[in-house]
């Protein structure tokens, strides 16, 4: 099990270390918010949902293509 508080206090370094970065969630695999910073109010929720759409639909595409999985996401 994630210890969220340490996982709070990394996020909060990291978005203070890029400026570019509005903000970060971190999920499990199941699409399930561990915790959420974002600069303005936003649907984490659905957020999470969405990237776990890409990233089916990027595996679809791989196979489809007989390139595999999906490997990283930047």
């Amino acid at each position: 099990m994630v210890d969220k508080e340490k996982l709070e206090q990394s996020l909060a370094k990291l978005m203070d270390a890029v400026a570019e970065c509005e903000g970060l969630i971190a999920a499990d695999n199941q699409g399930n918010v561990i915790i959420g910073q974002t600069l303005s109010e936003m649907d984490h929720e659905k957020i999470v949902k969405d990237c776990l759409n890409i990233i089916k639909n990027c595996d679809i595409v791989g196979t489809d293509i007989a390139k595999g999985k999906l490997q990283d996401i930047t």
